[in-house]
């Protein structure tokens, strides 16, 4: 039976005005920039962009799933999907014009050619596009189209509505982490100890995990950034790397941590503390109008000074966190650039990830949203852990 006492007193609806006045918010920065149109795509992975304006959200893993918006400067955007699931889209959406993508997309762009004589026109998810969308954009469009960050710049800021369904995604992902640390046992592999974690997570109320739910022991956790779980066993005197995070309706959370797991030696003991000594030297710099890169410098200075400098593992472009909402990971901020700058009511995910062959890796992480006097935290697990 679902447990519910994580999340029954936060269910919210995100209603078909909050929807509008997104859409208005989208249309305003379209006219001071100068859009004509803007061409939105997502897919399962990364549904943020149609989902925030839409309701809608594509389907996981059943066959190429795809969802776009044709937005105008002014009026009303249509929703393009698969036919076999515009019913269902309907239904979800409060949008009123839905189409079928692959019958209709190609003749909605020449229609919106024709009709309003587009000068510019921005594409939001221009590294998402499945080729099949992006051909008859080129073809309509040759010489007009421009990536663009104004969605993402927009659905960073949350609503308090949206902070609420995240904060309940905080909470499932640090059960996940309570009832993981009651049940491991010295000899349990990587499997089963997400395995764990996953009927904790659904048992308390979330729709689906947000991404492969990670726990990776001694070698594992020093040498991989980012691993699924293998049948390599779990033994006492290692350090383990977590990471785990929920979906729950529809809005990501996502929390990492080290943990030395029973007793570990002195320098394993140091990685750990250098590294939550680092994390939190940057938490004064979560605050509005603040470049991201400020607590990326402070986390650097710590890691430098205590030799760790070249043990920090960032993923991809991103120093120390990537943005969070609809998404586990959101275009907007990449923590660690200047021109990346935190607004109030920005919601993200603050990490770092220090790891050695020899000793292992660490990974601290909290879901949080930048509010007017630092950060809030949406996760909230103990973060300077040692589990017997």
């Amino acid at each position: 039976m679902i447990q519910t006492h994580l999340i029954d007193h936060v269910f919210c609806k995100i209603d078909p005005e909050e929807y509008r006045a997104r859409l208005a918010a989208v249309q305003k920065q379209m006219q001071a920039e100068g859009f004509d149109g803007l061409l939105v795509y997502s897919n399962p992975w990364h549904m943020s962009n149609v989902f925030w304006l839409s309701g809608y959200r594509s389907f996981d893993g059943i066959f190429q799933d795809y969802a776009m918006l044709l937005i105008p400067a002014e009026g009303d955007m249509t929703l393009f999907c698969e036919p076999n699931v515009m019913p269902y889209a309907r239904d979800e959406s409060w949008i009123e014009d839905i189409r079928d993508g692959r019958a209709q997309w190609k003749q909605a762009l020449v229609d919106f050619k024709e009709q309003k004589r587009p000068k510019k026109i921005g594409i939001a998810g221009h590294m998402f596009f499945a080729l099949e969308f992006w051909l008859p954009i080129e073809e309509v469009f040759p010489q007009q189209t421009q990536p663009t960050e104004l969605l993402t710049r927009l659905k960073c800021i949350k609503s308090e509505k949206e902070i609420r369904l995240m904060r309940a995604a905080g909470r499932l992902a640090d059960q996940s982490m309570r009832d993981l640390q009651l049940n491991i046992r010295d000899g349990m592999t990587e499997r089963e100890a997400v395995q764990i974690m996953h009927t904790s997570l659904f048992q308390n109320g979330a729709d689906s995990q947000a991404f492969d739910v990670m726990v990776q022991s001694g070698i594992n956790a020093g040498q991989y950034v980012a691993a699924r779980a293998r049948d390599k066993k779990i033994r006492k005197g290692e350090l383990l790397l977590i990471d785990t995070g929920v979906r729950f309706l529809n809005y990501a959370s996502d929390i990492g941590r080290g943990i030395a797991y029973g007793e570990v030696s002195a320098e394993q003991e140091r990685l750990l503390a250098v590294a939550l000594q680092a994390w939190e030297a940057g938490l004064p710099y979560l605050k509005p109008g603040l470049p991201s890169s400020m607590a990326s410098k402070a986390i650097e200075q710590v890691l430098t000074e205590n030799g760790f400098a070249s043990a920090h593992t960032a993923a991809g472009n991103r120093k120390c966190g990537h943005g969070l909402g609809n998404d586990p990971e959101e275009e907007y901020p990449l923590m660690g650039r200047a021109d990346h700058i935190l607004q109030e009511n920005m919601t993200l995910a603050y990490e770092l990830t220090v790891q050695t062959p020899a000793l292992g890796g660490c990974r601290v992480e909290d879901s949080i949203v930048i509010r007017q006097d630092g950060p809030d935290f949406l996760s909230n697990y103990p973060r300077n852990i040692h589990w017997d």
